[in-house]
């Protein structure tokens, strides 16, 4: 009976200390770093929960405009086309203003 106790103690503590065990790392960051990090902290948080807060905050943000430009293949064509037009205008308006600049340089 004592033995099957001891046993069940045992396996309590095991199963304890498995499930509260966590990977310790090591980070080095610079001084600046750490006292922005430390900035960050709210009362006792500890600086594992600051970073962790703050990627959830991130991932948050992003997650808030996942899918807003949700469109049917006709739409994104369109965009994508909107997108090229403009690029080629400001590859041209850079090459004017450059070779106006190039010709008032050789003045």
């Amino acid at each position: 009976m004592e033995e099957d106790l001891f046993t069940e103690i045992i396996n309590f503590i095991y199963k304890c200390t498995l499930k509260y065990s966590m990977t310790i790392k090591s980070l080095t960051i610079t001084e600046e770093a750490y006292e922005a990090l430390k900035r960050l902290k709210h009362g006792n948080e500890s600086f594992s929960d600051v970073i962790l807060r703050m990627s959830k905050e991130k991932i948050g943000l992003v997650a808030k405009y996942y899918g807003v430009l949700k469109s049917n293949d006709e739409e994104y064509k369109e965009f994508k086309n909107k997108i090229e037009k403009r690029k080629f205008e400001i590859n041209k308006e850079f090459k004017d203003r450059s070779k106006i600049i190039k010709e008032k340089l050789s003045l």
